[in-house]
């Protein structure tokens, strides 16, 4: 499908003028290049405490995470997005469209044309390069998708991404809840977009219906604890969406 085919090639910058965080545009033109490089949502979010973490430790409580011990084993950095890559303060927080409109079939729409793992990776890597190059010096930074201790859901919503719905994922009013998130770690302070309110997305009552908590959570918990071995590695991540 489209959205995962070869990487877009990014435009390069032709000046040399080194430039900062302290530069206003530099947020607008790292969101330009990240729609640029093919990717459909992005957000900016200041690392620190997630705003999830009560939510997730009565997710270990109930013992939800099955045998994803992992979860557990480096709940710490989940808690706190500063940890995990220790000096970065901001987040490139970006959505891929995964097919939402396309048809069903066998093969789940997440699933199909090139991982999606490997295709992200590489356009946040691309990114990172980019920013070093428009910053003039190195910037040390790390993308994440679905990789690493992160609350990357959490992590979208602080970045304007979208609203939690009852199916327990991130929706956004554009894409619904069809799509992947990635970030990108830079060791650079960002302006922050504002968190996602959907009391001001103009939805109306069903918008507040759909951003409640509860719905499908006991349901769809419960069953990712039972999930076999393989499967819950690749779709029970709770930081995933």
């Amino acid at each position: 499908m489209s959205s995962t085919s070869n990487v877009c090639a990014s435009s390069r910058a032709n000046g040399t003028a080194s430039i900062t965080a302290a530069d206003g545009a530099l947020e607008q033109r790292i969101k330009a290049q990240a729609y640029g490089l093919g990717f459909d949502l992005v957000g900016l979010t200041t690392l620190g405490p997630a705003d999830t973490t009560t939510a997730f430790d009565d997710w270990l409580a109930r013992g939800y995470a099955g045998e994803m011990h992992y979860m557990s084993r480096w709940a710490t950095e989940r808690r706190d997005s500063r940890l995990p890559f220790p000096g970065a303060t901001s987040a490139v927080v970006v959505g891929m469209n995964y097919g939402g409109t396309e048809p069903p079939g066998p093969i789940a729409r997440y699933a199909r044309g090139d991982d999606y793992h490997d295709v992200m990776r590489d356009r946040l890597r691309e990114l990172h390069r980019w920013i070093e190059e428009q910053a003039g010096h190195t910037v040390h930074g790390r993308p994440y998708v679905d990789t690493g201790p992160v609350l990357e859901r959490d992590l979208a919503r602080r970045a304007g991404l979208g609203w939690f719905g009852k199916n327990t994922t991130l929706i956004n009013p554009a894409l619904g809840s069809f799509f992947f998130i990635g970030s990108l770690f830079v060791e650079m302070d960002l302006t922050p977009d504002a968190p996602f309110d959907v009391s001001l997305a103009g939805l109306g009552q069903r918008g507040e219906d759909l951003a409640a908590d509860g719905g499908l959570l006991g349901l769809v918990a419960r069953l990712a604890s039972r999930r076999p071995p393989k499967w819950r590695q690749c779709r029970a991540n709770a930081s995933r969406r």
